[in-house]
């Protein structure tokens, strides 16, 4: 009996590609570097995320709290909705700034 010579694998992986959601902002400039330490800050007016690099450069994420809402009027007559007016989406900070600065929350704008 013939031994088979076995074969080299031919099946290759595919690099798995990573979610993001819609919306999602890639901050390039943080690429590759080396984190040094995380802080997470909630205290009063100041709410963010500050990450401190060895190369002693840091990005500070600031997250501002808001309630954002949309709204359809729909007909359901036929047991399916069917959007008759999609009307404005708003949005509204949790909090008023207290710089009270003309600079509207992220979560205002578009």
């Amino acid at each position: 009996m013939k031994k088979r010579k076995s074969k080299p694998s031919t099946t290759t992986r595919k690099k798995r590609k990573s979610y993001r959601p819609p919306g999602s902002v890639k901050f390039t400039s943080a690429r590759g570097k080396t984190v040094e330490q995380v802080y997470v800050t909630a205290y009063e007016d100041v709410n963010c995320v500050t990450l401190c690099f060895t190369d002693k450069t840091e990005l500070v994420v600031d997250v501002e709290p808001c309630v954002a809402f949309s709204a359809d009027y729909s007909d359901w007559t036929h047991r399916h909705q069917r959007v008759l007016k999609r009307l404005a989406s708003r949005a509204q900070p949790m909090t008023p700034s207290p710089e009270g600065g003309s600079r509207a929350p992220s979560c205002l704008r578009r």
